[in-house]
């Protein structure tokens, strides 16, 4: 059949109502692996005990919520503390902070997707990776994180001359290709492998027409660069030339390991055409897979850090929101004091520009309040602010443009606000909410006089 259904929307609040329990079990699990690590050997069985049935916590709760790939990282990390206990694995500082890094990411992840966020398991890749090498898994491929219903099939006619499928003579023009490809990574290369795999899409059932489309299409991606050669990329080829031989001594079965490492890829092109497109649609592929897959997201922000700068953000918001109305020495100091406190906990958090922003802003309002208030001040300044909460929210993934978002909107500040910058510079998430501040500040000091 042909899926052409919409991608599964994830409902977040079952997840609400747990994260909390999650998090405080992994949060144990993990003091007591540490505490464990830290220990002599004879002294670390207990220990790992009370981490395993933290992490079973952590787990049933997950099991509430079915949220895609988080299952993969638990079920790796409980391996680990079986091998921690059997002595199989050491139970070293390093190797405690591997499974505490999963932990903290299926944490930040899950915090991700309250938020909204789009599900994307591949986002925990590097994590994952981690713990099965640890592990000493054979195989590890973030395909492995990634739930695709492999039955579903394309509508593709077979060609009415195609005849039976000629295994053996397009497993031979792959291979000739295959070596000059692995050793250079050429993509004319790669197009002879497209090539020669070509005619198999034409032949066999549905499923194989869908099969050999998936691998065909990946193929010419690869060929035309949207796909770098990277390892998992040439183990694929490695593994559809396997295919190509064991299919011409007659064996007949088609791996949904291989499709399913195919699609992967072809889900993390976006934009391609042709066949890719059908493929995505078909298997409901879209947005899948983040492009930076392969990097480390999650672990570079200090949660403490992060909730103190959300907490002195909202103590400012309130402070203005109050100084707007009318003159307060107490309040103005307690506003300067906030802003200092989020302009340094934001430099924790690695976002200079951020913190460079909060400087600046401070500044501005402390020229405006001292030069006297007015509508337009005010409005300016919930934009402001309300960019300083888009940035924060999105703190682990800042935009490659925001240093130059923030420069571009320092013109629309009091201290010169006789060039006030245009409202669609703002993003609209800010412009919106800033118009209902707005209104509600003004609602709040019309009743008060």
């Amino acid at each position: 059949m042909t899926s052409s259904l919409p991608a599964n929307t994830f409902d977040t609040g079952p997840l609400s109502w747990v994260i909390g329990e999650i998090r405080g079990a992994l949060e144990r699990s993990g003091s007591a692996l540490n505490d464990a690590a830290a220990r002599a050997p004879e002294a670390q069985p207990t220990l790992l005990l009370h981490a395993k049935t933290h992490l079973h916590q952590a787990h049933g709760a997950l099991q509430m919520v079915d949220v895609e790939g988080v299952g993969l990282l638990t079920a790796a990390a409980e391996r680990v503390l079986d091998g921690c206990k059997d002595r199989s694995i050491a139970c070293t500082p390093e190797n405690a902070k591997l499974v505490c890094d999963a932990y903290g990411a299926i944490g930040e992840y899950l915090e991700e997707l309250v938020d909204g966020a789009a599900p994307q398991p591949a986002r925990l890749f590097p994590y994952y990776r981690a713990l099965q090498e640890l592990l000493g898994a054979e195989r590890v491929h973030p395909a492995d994180l990634l739930v695709i219903d492999t039955a579903i099939t394309l509508d593709l006619p077979a060609s009415l001359d195609a005849g039976a499928p000629d295994y053996a003579g397009c497993r031979a023009r792959f291979e000739k290709a295959l070596l000059p490809y692995l050793k250079s990574s050429d993509p004319r290369h790669a197009q002879a492998l497209a090539d020669a795999i070509a005619p198999l899409a034409d032949a066999g059932d549905a499923h194989a027409r869908t099969f050999w489309t998936a691998l065909h299409a990946f193929a010419a991606l690869v060929a035309d660069g949207a796909l770098a050669a990277d390892l998992y990329v040439k183990q694929l080829f490695g593994q559809i030339n396997l295919q190509l031989r064991r299919l011409s001594q007659g064996q007949a079965s088609l791996p949904d390991a291989v499709l399913r490492d195919a699609l992967f890829f072809i889900a993390a092109v976006l934009g391609a055409g042709g066949e890719a497109a059908h493929l995505r649609h078909a298997f409901r592929l879209e947005g899948a897979v983040p492009a930076n897959y392969a990097e480390r997201r999650y672990g570079k922000v200090d949660p403490a850090a992060l909730k103190e700068a959300k907490e002195a953000l909202a103590r400012s918001k309130s402070d203005w929101d109050q100084l707007a109305v009318h003159a307060d020495d107490t309040r103005e100091a307690d506003f300067n004091a906030a802003l200092s406190t989020l302009a340094k906990a934001s430099e924790h958090l690695g976002a200079p520009a951020l913190a460079q922003l909060l400087r600046e802003l401070g500044q501005a309002a402390n020229d405006s309040i001292a030069s006297g208030r007015s509508d337009q001040f005010g409005l300016e300044m919930a934009a402001a602010m309300l960019f300083v909460e888009h940035g924060l929210d999105q703190v682990r993934q800042l935009p490659d443009d925001f240093g130059r978002m923030r420069r571009n909107g320092k013109a629309n500040w009091p201290a010169a606000s006789s060039r006030a910058r245009p409202w669609p510079c703002w993003p609209a998430k800010s412009r919106a909410a800033c118009a209902r501040w707005k209104s509600c500040s003004t609602t709040t000091t019309t009743s008060r006089n």
